[in-house]
């Protein structure tokens, strides 16, 4: 008697072990959706992804907003939200479109000041950037574009997205947007007192430096 129990209970959970399985593989994997505001190159768009696959292309698109301030949620009203969030952004520059930074940038060398205007948002993997140098000596070439938090650098921005980083007269106006690390954006968005250093080769070894605020 006890053995035919026992049978008859391997007998169940076997049973109960392959129904387990025939359904797990039935239903898909469960891939949390995620509402992105895509940039077409003239407008954003809303977008839900719902594979690592397609978020890692949108990852890799600067551009897109990625996550908050993005509506979440995938029923009739949010996606409308996200919709309606996605097409009222304004393309991101240096003055308009994000939150504006700025810092006015003093030298060690003699005749060398300027002026630096940003603007970076929330979600997007960007920062755009106005930059005015001004030298008693010609020409000025911007060689380097550095963020740091204390002594620790948080971001070498790479320029060769950004305009003009030579000029035979003064000043020196710079601008663009540069891509940079959401993590990185975030960072410097809500993180007080970063120092912004600008180097140039010429003047030749110069260093600008200021408080972004």
């Amino acid at each position: 008697m006890k053995r035919s129990t026992l049978a008859f209970i391997a007998a169940l959970l076997a049973l109960a072990a392959t129904a387990s399985a025939a359904v797990a593989k039935q239903q898909p994997p469960n891939i949390k959706k995620t509402n992105v505001c895509h940039f077409t190159g003239k407008k954003y768009v809303a977008v839900t992804v719902s594979t690592k696959t397609a978020m890692q292309a949108h990852i890799q698109h600067h551009q897109d907003l990625i996550g908050a301030p993005v509506p979440q949620g995938t029923t009739k009203a949010k996606t409308a939200a996200a919709r309606a969030f996605c097409a009222k952004l304004p393309v991101l520059t240096a003055t308009h479109g994000g939150s504006s930074l700025s810092a006015t940038l003093t030298s060690t060398t003699a005749g060398l000041s300027g002026s630096l205007a940003t603007s970076a948002r929330l979600g997007q993997g960007q920062i755009c950037l106005k930059l005015s140098v001004t030298s008693t000596s010609t020409p000025i070439t911007v060689s380097g574009i550095t963020i740091l938090q204390g002594a620790t650098t948080l971001a070498s921005l790479n320029l060769s997205t950004l305009s003009s980083l030579t000029s035979a007269t003064s000043p020196l106006q710079v601008s663009g947007c540069v891509n940079l690390d959401r993590s990185v954006v975030k960072q410097v968005l809500r993180t007080s007192g970063l120092t912004i250093q600008i180097a140039t080769s010429s003047p030749a070894g110069g260093l600008l430096s200021g408080t972004l605020g």
